[in-house]
């Protein structure tokens, strides 16, 4: 395969290929715009504007990634996170920043202590506290706070990891791949360049390769270059001051004295008038510095650094996605500019529009800046894991992808994989590779080592902890729907259980899904013209969406059409091609090829849906000849025949078999792959790089075996690798060879085989299931010993194992061929809600995974029997179940209930302190930034209730006490919930009631992780009359600024009063920046952004009006300003039936949603993004419980 390398600078002209992706599934389609941008202490932005109507999935926070390069061949230019989405009469725009964000979010106040560790510790601290996990560290070793603590306050974790690496020269930057990269930045260019851009010289009347140079092939793509020389950049005398140190005297009296030193040299770049010298100077002030010695070497190295006359350059070059921050690139341009020589990479941004793709490079370099004898390698490498059912346990099959590893200033020359398991799992020299791995005893946590040496045989190494749990970012659990001949079936969960929807009559042939629409829709087709729609994975009887009558009328292929998931198209062997425009709802007829194009004969196999528009459909003519048939732009009837050529017509004209048909095709930015089917034409495999050309570029395979009936054919994770199948249990793979012109595929077998006596019906590769490719995974649909079977392979054939039938897992139907697959996703386990039902007693659980599954059986939970029980997921894992009464005092509740396995089983929470046995409860249960559990519960009187604080570090088996407020017999202190900063471990509240003669609301707290609480009382926050017997009446959240929010009935009296509260500083001072009163009023609890711009809640005008009034209410200022977000379709217009309050309520900042549960019908339904562009969606289907009490709802976290 060629490499990017290879085509940007050996190509003339390159087709672009550009991939974005959303919430890690979804390709986006109608790209129009893509501007990327890196520079060194900053989160990476990009900017990408896609044509309307954009996708569900883009909206903010959802994950995103983007992909740019040539002819298929691509590189992964950005990772990160949509930040905001903005319509405007040319399309959608999407915001992004990286997966860095969290490091330039301001928090006002980053606390950081530092006692007697290092550098790079201190850094990792950080980024671990931030949740920031894949990073890479490489500093000098030099330990800091060594004398005393060192306790220092930050507005952003970017700025205390500067503060921290900039002694020693340190800086973070991203890599695109999301990697975050701290290490020493001289920004000297290296001896070797990665690359070179130039342009050429005009010599006479000849243009010619640079002289001198050293270059002597590739194109120029330099287009624009300037340089800049400034001396006041530099920097001859150097100042650091250090830490405030205090000595004791001889006669016992201290002096405090600032480390002070001073380093100059000469420059002649720097001196006065009249020639003698002058200075320019730059000043270090760093209190980590606590000695001279290091201020000495520290100014040693800045005059040494930075006593250089350096030149700034500026390059424009033709679109380069291999750019990197760091990277040695040459410039020579000496006829225009004059820059040339070793450059180091400052930043860069990549400007994609319909006129251009070009790079802006951001260059520091010069003939008196020196260079660095070698630049080591950056190491880097992604993961892809799915999930399912092979062979007789559901494993996990990982790929480890180590294509954006690099070497700033040359080439990686070998790369070595390693990890801490025995036996290791990940080994190998592969740059990417799958393997097949049993979560069940995998030793965890999952560390594994990549190593790349460069091409001076430097070795640098970079650790990665590899989650594979089901719900871990990154893992996949494959959606898979396979027409059985003689059943529509789904399994919704990777193969551990299976929907069979029987079909008697037989001839299910073909099946479609999107992954990305409405989870659980596909679309099946028969053999005598019916198409079929299940919306919920086949867990009931499909529904017909068309019945087509007459000709030849099989619906051989169907496919959802990634461009626009709202279509789906389906053909007939005999060339009716039909669309449907509601998501395989209803289909109608799109046009007859056959008289489009004149071929009566036409018989039709496959469909195929290019990225740049219109459609393909593959087949042949009847007389012989193979048809690649093409409709120019979907919505038009521009119908056209693409030319054969090269080998292939050569080979079909000298025999023109009449029953010679396309069985199937691959399509790669690369080139398009052809498998052909007939009783007896040889060779069956074509290739062309060009296929929309002149037909020229059609070459025969090399290698293949002498059979002619091809079934199917599907490309890899690398462009050049192809495998394929005939009429038998053999399995072939297919080597693009690029270095001839035009390439060609050699054919070879494959290591592995389906059993003897089975034969494939369908197969295909796992990139086109999941946004984020794998490498090697095919799945196979066939005809097995008896039933119909489905192979898969995660090493591209070299072993080949039975998704189903499996052992231990539920059997195809008795009878059945397996004739074709689909595969989608299920939707991510982070969206998981838990709900709490009171049908039964005790009560019971049950949860949802996500949108469009199913709802799980309710389970009992033991001691909780109370009339409003509360669940709390702290981790995906670890639940708690409230025995509460509704109220805001815990007096009767006891402890509650506590799973550790996701709500399967459950069991009393440890007592934290006698609570229970004195008649007390447990309130509430949090979990705060750092992973520590808090426990809130009320003990000591019925009537003079205590407050007691407890926190755990080992998930609840043992609580320590942390605070204790109230005297139990004239004081009470009835909290009602704990407020844990989102990324702050040591900044907590606790909210309540407090009574001593006066009734006033009270705030705990505390700024150390609870070594000590302020406790302060506030009218402003008292609970009204109806939120004394109505917890869900009171909510409050923490903002990443520290602003403490609180919305609900605050206050005395009839009208109930109704307020949004916030404080600043601790209750010192509060703002109302929302204000109703009635007795009829009702509101939500509060839901706030992952950056806490977004605050909003429900606020419902009258519950007694018919129909009723629920408003979005919306701040997009952290609180400061509330007004109403309008939607498309109110909730009111949503649901089925009118209902009158919000108690049951749960959100997600991570989800960007608002999870309701109405209560007169009762409906599931989400909000999802809690914005005026807000969709709902209703998740109701399976619920479980017919009767609930308040505060039921509940968001699991994804860990």
């Amino acid at each position: 395969m060629p490499t990017l390398t290879d085509i940007y600078e050996g190509e003339d002209t390159r087709q672009l290929t550009h991939r974005v992706v959303i919430a890690t599934a979804e390709e986006l389609a109608g790209v129009q715009e893509i501007e990327v941008q890196f520079a060194p202490a900053k989160v990476p932005t990009a900017t990408v504007r896609i044509a309307h109507p954009a996708p569900d999935k883009a909206r903010f926070f959802s994950d995103i990634y983007i992909d740019l390069g040539f002819y298929g061949v691509t590189q992964r230019v950005f990772t990160g996170k949509v930040w905001n989405v903005r319509d405007d009469a040319r399309g959608t725009v999407l915001k992004c920043v990286g997966k860095s964000w969290p490091l330039d979010t301001d928090y006002r106040k980053v606390v950081v202590t530092l006692d007697s560790t290092t550098s790079a510790a201190a850094v990792a601290a950080l980024l671990d506290e931030l949740g920031i996990i894949d990073y890479k560290i490489d500093l000098t070793a030099w330990t800091i706070a060594t004398i005393d603590p060192v306790t220092l306050k930050f507005k952003t974790y970017g700025e205390a990891i500067m503060h921290i690496v900039e002694v020693g020269g340190g800086r973070w930057f991203e890599a695109p791949n999301g990697t975050v990269i701290v290490t020493e930045w001289d920004a000297i260019p290296s001896g070797t360049a990665a690359r070179a851009y130039f342009s050429m010289q005009l010599t006479g009347l000849v243009e010619a390769y640079p002289t001198g140079s050293g270059i002597s092939s590739g194109r120029p793509r330099l287009q624009r270059a300037r340089q800049i020389e400034q001396v006041e950049d530099v920097k001859n005398r150097v100042f650091v001051r250090g830490a405030a140190i205090t000595t004791v005297d001889s006669d016992g009296v201290e002096n405090t004295a600032d480390i002070e030193v001073s380093a100059s040299a000469p420059s002649e770049w720097v001196l006065h008038a009249d020639g003698s010298q002058s200075y320019n100077d730059l000043l270090l002030s760093n209190e980590l510095i606590e000695t001279e010695d290091k201020a000495v070497s520290e100014a040693a190295r800045l005059v040494t650094l930075r006593n250089r006359l350096g030149v700034f350059g500026s390059i424009v070059v033709d679109g380069d996605p291999r750019l990197k921050l760091a990277d040695t690139v040459q410039v020579e341009d000496p006829d225009y500019s004059g820059m040339t020589g070793n450059w180091f990479v400052e930043a860069y941004s990549l400007a994609l529009t319909p006129a251009a793709f070009i790079s802006e490079v951001e260059l520091r370099g010069g003939d008196d800046i020196g260079s660095t004898i070698n630049i080591a390698p950056i190491p880097l490498f992604t993961t892809r894991i799915e999930r399912e059912v092979i062979g007789d346990r559901v494993w996990a099959v990982v790929t480890f992808d180590a294509k954006m590893s690099h070497d700033p200033d040359g080439s990686i020359s070998t790369f070595a994989w390693a990890d801490d398991q025995a036996p290791q799992l990940a080994t190998g020299s592969e740059e990417v590779f799958s393997i097949r791995v049993d979560p069940s005893t995998l030793v965890t946590p999952w560390v594994v080592t990549l190593t790349v040496t460069d091409n001076d045989g430097e070795a640098v190494s970079l650790d990665r902890t590899v989650e594979i749990d089901a719900g871990d970012e990154d893992v996949y659990v494959p959606v898979v729907y396979t027409a059985f001949d003689i059943a529509f079936s789904c399994t919704p969960d990777g193969g551990e259980t299976w929907n069979d929807q029987a079909y008697p009559a037989g001839g299910v042939i073909s099946v479609a899904c999107w992954p990305n629409a409405t989870p659980g829709r596909a679309c099946f087709g028969t053999d005598d013209g019916q198409i079929y729609l299940t919306t919920d994975f086949c867990a009931s009887a499909l529904v017909q969406s068309i019945a087509i009558a007459g000709g030849d009328n099989a619906i051989v292929d169907i496919a959802w059409d990634w461009r626009a998931p709202a279509l789906v198209w389906a053909v007939t062997q005999d060339g009716r091609l039909y669309l449907s425009q509601d998501s395989g709802s209803t289909f109608a007829i799109y046009a007859d090829i056959k008289e489009k194009l004149d071929l009566p004969g036409l018989r039709i196999n496959h469909i195929g849906m290019p990225g740049a528009g219109g459609l393909w459909l593959y087949g042949g003519n009847g007389a012989g000849i193979p048809v690649l048939a093409y409709l120019r732009n979907v919505g038009g009837q521009e119908w056209g025949l693409a030319a054969l050529g090269g080998d292939l017509l050569d080979d079909v004209i000298g025999t023109l078999t009449a029953d010679l048909y396309i069985a199937d095709a691959a399509d790669r930015g690369s080139g398009l792959a052809i498998i052909l089917n007939s009783a007896t034409f040889t060779p069956a495999v074509y290739f062309n790089d060009d296929p929309t050309g002149g037909g020229s570029n059609w070459t025969r395979a090399t290698g293949l075996p002498a059979k002619s009936q091809g079934i199917w054919i599907d490309y890899d994770l690398e462009d050049d690798r192809f495998a394929f199948q005939f009429n038998d249990n053999a399995i072939y793979l297919g080597d693009v060879n690029f270095a001839v012109d035009p390439p060609v595929i050699a054919a070879s077998a494959a290591a592995a085989t389906l059993t003897a006596g089975d034969e494939p019906n369908h197969g295909m590769v796992l990139t086109t299931a999941f946004g984020n490719p794998f490498s090697g995974a095919y799945l196979v649909s066939g005809e097995g010993a008896a039933d119909g079977t489905l192979w898969k392979t995660w090493d591209r054939f070299a072993t080949v194992a039975k998704l189903r039938p499996a052992t231990g897992f539920p059997a195809p139907p008795a009878g059945s061929d397996a004739k074709m697959s689909a595969i989608g996703r299920r939707v991510v386990l982070d969206e998981r809600l838990a709900a709490m039902g009171k049908d039964a007693s005790p009560r019971e659980v049950s949860d949802l995974l996500g949108t469009g599954a199913s709802w799980s059986a309710p389970v009992a939970v033991a001691g909780i029997t109370s009339t409003d029980p509360r669940v709390v997921a702290v981790t995906d894992q670890l639940w708690f179940a409230i025995n509460s009464n509704g109220e805001i005092e815990a007096w009767g509740w006891g402890v509650g209930a506590r799973s550790k396995d996701g709500g399967a089983t459950w069991g009393a929470t440890p007592d934290p302190g006698g609570i229970g046995a004195a008649g007390g409860g447990i309130m509430d249960v949090a979990r705060d930034a750092g992973g520590r559990i808090w426990c809130l519960a009320h003990d000591g009187h019925a009537t003079w209730t205590r407050t007691k604080i407890f926190w755990s570090d080992d998930e609840g088996d043992n609580w320590n006490l942390s605070e204790t407020q109230g005297n139990a017999s004239s004081t009470y202190y009835r909290t009602w919930k704990i407020v844990p900063h989102p990324s702050d471990e040591n900044t907590i509240a606790v909210v309540g009631q407090f009574a001593s003669g006066t009734v006033s609301g009270v705030l705990f707290h505390t700024s150390n992780r609870g070594t000590s609480w302020t406790v302060t009382t506030h009218a402003e926050i008292r609970p009204g009359d109806l939120a004394l017997n109505n917890r869900y009446a009171l909510d409050a959240v923490m903002l990443p600024n520290g602003r403490l929010v609180l919305v609900g009935n605050f206050g005395v009296g009839s009208p109930f009063p109704w307020r949004v509260r916030y404080t600043d500083d601790q209750g010192s001072n509060w703002s109302t920046p929302w204000s109703v009163t009635g007795d009829d009023v009702r509101v939500t609890g509060l839901f706030a952004s992952p950056g806490g711009q977004r605050v909003a809640f429900f606020y419902l005008v009258d519950n007694t009006a018919s129909p009723r009034d629920h408003r979005l209410m919306l701040s997009t200022d952290g609180g400061l300003t509330i007004a109403q977000a309008t939607l498309a379709t109110e909730l009111q217009d949503f649901v089925s039936a009118d209902f009158d309050y919000f108690g049951r309520f749960a959100m997600s900042p991570e989800r960007d949603a608002i999870y309701l549960l109405t209560n007169t019908a009762v409906e599931v339904a989400k909000l999802s993004p809690v914005s005026a562009a807000g969709l709902w969606t209703n998740l109701t289907s399976g619920y479980p419980h017919a009767s609930q009490g308040e505060e039921n709802l509940a968001v699991v976290p994804r860990a």
